[in-house]
């Protein structure tokens, strides 16, 4: 459509889907359908990863229908906004540690992409609208785990260690009821990658231009 949409994608971002009505639809479609991108460049997955729908009692067995759709290679596709399906998943309103645990089996290099504004899935986890509290909390530690196992592997998008306090770690200390400290985040925050960025630095000095 005008949007660059296919069924598929209606179809996965639908609040009211059923692993009953996935099966009756995307298993008759076109497996290219799985790696079609939007207008935004946003997969069908990108689309599920937002869909409340996840959070129902089937939710990880849509996750499991879906993986089946495509190659892994998928959950390394990013959108406009650079965001991975993890990152989409991770500040969404369905993530659980269940549904990142599948991503992470599937691909293990997604938890340490970072968007189009330098965030990693778990800074997105930290800063996720639709929780609070100990539970936004309980979902950063795991997800930044996740990453900090894939560093330690070697993974093919490990982040400088040894720096300043990440602003993930701020933001979920925020909601910190206990007060306890954890230790530092290894890699700089997204706040201050978007202020190093060559897309600002760009910017200001345009700005200065025309004054």
């Amino acid at each position: 459509d005008h949007a660059g949409r296919l069924p598929l994608h209606y179809l996965l971002a639908n609040p009211g889907l059923t692993d009953k009505t996935f099966n009756l639809v995307a298993t008759s479609g076109s497996p290219v359908a799985f790696r079609t991108g939007d207008a935004w460049e946003s997969l069908p997955l990108h689309l599920l990863c937002w869909n409340p729908a996840l959070s129902e009692g089937g939710g990880l067995r849509l996750m499991k229908l879906a993986l089946k759709g495509g190659p892994s290679s998928l959950l390394g596709e990013e959108d406009t906004e650079g965001r991975t399906p993890l990152h989409c998943l991770t500040e969404g309103p369905s993530c659980s540690k269940e549904l990142v645990k599948i991503m992470f089996k599937r691909f293990p290099a997604s938890s340490c992409r970072v968007d189009a504004i330098g965030r990693t899935p778990a800074e997105c986890a930290a800063g996720n609208p639709f929780m609070t509290g100990k539970g936004r909390k309980s979902l950063w530690k795991y997800v930044h785990g996740l990453e900090k196992k894939q560093q330690k592997q070697g993974g093919k998008y490990a982040r400088t260690t040894n720096v300043e306090t990440s602003a993930s770690e701020k933001s979920v200390d925020e909601d910190d009821d206990e007060g306890q400290d954890d230790s530092k985040l290894e890699g700089p925050g997204w706040a201050a990658r978007l202020l190093n960025s060559k897309f600002v630095q760009g910017l200001q000095a345009r700005l200065v231009a025309k004054d």
